[in-house]
């Protein structure tokens, strides 16, 4: 998150908070360190500091634009505590279920295949890459089909919490089925 959006230091923080649950400083140390880190490798492999992604408006905004964004932020800072808590109840029953790990992977992994082919936001940032690789000509299909189970099996591997909290955080943070604020910023935005 830090060296995409090039801010160390919100991103630590973002990081510690939700993945730790907290903010004292003997874990958050590490995290701004190592985003700082990731943000100077990110500027190196990239030729310079210019953002990875680029968002453009195409209007001018008026006072009704920011209240409506203003309305976003703070609906969905008042579904934040529902969602957490809806996190913390699927841990526990996913605890509940006392499987081995490899059984744990295996769930975590047709949880979350599952949500990203009802909702393919839960994929992140890298949808466009994975969605390249399911658009491949059959005969190369088989890799596609590899890296989209490392993938989802990896996520499960860290059970449903830490997938949902940390692996992907746009499926956090948009409410309904997974569009809802999205559509919204995009109707203030753009006005329509």
């Amino acid at each position: 998150m830090a060296s995409a959006y090039h801010a160390p230091l919100a991103g630590s923080l973002f990081i510690a908070e939700i993945l730790f649950g907290t903010l004292m400083l003997a874990s958050l140390g590490p995290v701004v360190i190592s985003a700082v880190i990731a943000l100077l490798l990110t500027q190196f492999l990239n030729g310079g500091a210019a953002p990875l992604y680029h968002v453009v408006l195409q209007q001018n905004l008026s006072a009704l634009h920011y209240g409506l964004m203003l309305a976003t932020g703070l609906l969905a800072g008042l579904c934040g505590p529902l969602f957490i808590w809806l996190m913390d109840y699927s841990h526990r029953g996913f605890v509940k279920l006392k499987l081995a790990p490899p059984w744990q992977l295996a769930l975590g992994g047709l949880i979350v295949g599952g949500l990203s082919l009802i909702t393919p936001a839960v994929w992140g940032n890298g949808y466009s890459v994975v969605q390249s690789y399911l658009l491949l000509p059959p005969s190369r299909c088989a890799a596609g089909g590899r890296i989209y189970l490392q993938t989802a099996g990896g996520a499960g591997q860290q059970r449903l919490r830490r997938a949902w909290r940390g692996l992907h955080p746009d499926a956090v943070c948009r409410p309904g089925d997974g569009h809802a604020v999205c559509l919204l910023q995009q109707a203030v935005a753009t006005g329509k």
